[in-house]
């Protein structure tokens, strides 16, 4: 799998993490687990010597799951900067996840396309106040479509919290 791919696929596991909050202080922590897969898009910035600066959206679907609870299907969209080298890949993001009801989880990760971390930044609705978040990784990826389009699945689990 090329270093391009496992970028694209790297930031749609970001995507899925942005689920998964951890910070328990203002509310009981909730154990999750997010599968989702996207389709990927990246454009490159800048090259400079061997240093690739790539921007990327992913767009696609996450099931929520929590223990005991019923799944929450959501629709993402996830923007990303990259950089490519000899030395590997690393990326950044902030992604917004919709639910069914049209409330919005908000989350950022970071780190490379063989794993990253999630953190929700906030919500609305029944997500307001939203903390938490953890670890995931790829997986799959599908035929690219073009050089810049892929498609990819990630899996993140952890806990999130929500205000009382």
């Amino acid at each position: 799998m090329s270093t391009t791919r496992l970028g694209l696929t790297a930031l749609s596991a970001g995507a899925i993490l942005a689920l998964a909050p951890q910070d328990a202080a203002w509310a009981q922590e909730t154990a999750y687990e997010v599968r989702g897969c996207g389709v990927n898009e990246a454009s490159v910035i800048d090259k400079a010597g061997d240093m690739t600066i790539a921007t990327s959206m992913t767009r696609g679907n996450a099931d929520f799951l929590r223990p005991g609870m019923p799944a929450i299907k959501f629709t993402y969209e996830c923007r990303a900067v990259l950089n490519f080298s000899k030395e590997g890949a690393e990326f950044s993001n902030r992604c917004t996840f919709v639910d069914p009801d049209g409330d919005r989880l908000v989350g950022a990760s970071n780190g490379t396309p063989k794993g990253w971390q999630w953190r929700y930044l906030g919500g609305t609705g029944k997500w307001n106040g939203i903390t938490g978040g953890g670890p995931a990784v790829p997986d799959g990826a599908y035929a690219r479509m073009s050089p810049a389009v892929a498609g990819s699945c990630y899996k993140a689990t952890g806990t999130y919290a929500l205000k009382k």
